[in-house]
C-alpha cells in the first residue's frame, strides 16, 4: 500500500493532497493489511501515526477508523464480524477509487473505456446478426474467444 502512495505522490502529488477521503482510504487499506498479516503491533503504530490524525481533523473518518482498528481485537480477522473488510471487494473498491481519481486528474473519464467499448461490440454484433451479415462474432469479448459457429467468416 506504501508503494501505491508513493506511485500516485511520483505521478501527481495533488492526487492526494486534493482528496483527503482517497488519501484516508489508501492509508486504512494499509491497516486492513498489516491487520490480515497478523502484525497488530504495526498496525497499531500505522494507525497511531497516520490515521489518527485524519480522525482528529474529520470526525466523519472515526467510523471507518474504528471498524478497521477492531480487526486488531480478533485473534482471526477473517472469521470476525467485520471480515468483510478483509474481502476482495474491499481492495478493489480502494483500487477503484484511486484509478478514478488518477484518470480525473488526468483529464480522462472517471471509468475506464473498455467497458463502454465492450457494450458498443455486443450493441454492433446485435445489429449486424440482425441483418444477417456474417462476420466473425466474439463469444465472450472479456476472453477474447470468437463464438464457434457463430457469424461466421469475413464480413460482407
Amino acid at each position: 500500500m506504501a508503494g501505491a502512495v508513493e506511485r500516485v505522490n511520483d505521478l501527481d502529488p495533488s492526487i492526494l493532497e486534493e482528496r483527503p477521503a482517497l488519501a484516508f482510504a489508501l492509508q486504512r487499506q494499509a491497516l486492513i493489511e498489516l491487520a490480515r498479516a497478523g502484525r497488530a503491533e504495526d498496525a497499531l503504530a500505522y494507525a497511531r501515526e497516520y490515521l489518527a490524525p485524519r480522525g482528529e481533523d474529520d470526525p466523519g473518518l472515526l467510523g471507518d477508523l474504528e471498524r478497521a482498528v477492531a480487526l486488531l481485537a480478533f485473534p482471526d480477522p477473517s472469521s470476525s464480524p467485520l471480515a468483510d473488510l478483509l474481502a476482495p471487494a474491499q481492495r478493489a473498491s480502494t483500487a477503484a477509487a484511486l484509478n478514478a481519481a488518477i484518470l480525473d486528474a488526468q483529464g480522462q473519464a472517471g471509468e475506464a473505456r473498455l467497458p463502454g467499448l465492450v457494450r458498443l461490440l455486443a450493441w454492433a454484433q446485435g445489429r449486424l446478426a440482425a441483418r444477417g451479415v456474417r462476420f466473425p462474432e466474439l463469444a465472450d469479448p472479456a476472453g477474447g474467444g470468437e463464438k464457434a459457429g457463430g457469424g461466421g467468416g469475413g464480413g460482407e
